[in-house]
């Protein structure tokens, strides 16, 4: 997920900021998770990526 954040070219797509905030969100929710044993947050990353 992180190479994908990294990845996206700022200057060239107007939509890539958007995106690059759904990223971020999902890796803190899976970080946050991984850290605290939290499904919770585990689940609301899923079901963002999910779709």
């Amino acid at each position: 997920m992180a190479l994908l954040r990294d990845s996206l070219q700022l200057d060239i797509w107007e939509g890539a900021a958007d995106v690059r905030t759904l990223y971020e969100f999902v890796i803190n929710a899976l970080v946050h998770s991984n850290l605290h044993k939290d499904r919770s947050s585990f689940e609301v990353a899923t079901e963002v990526i999910g779709p």
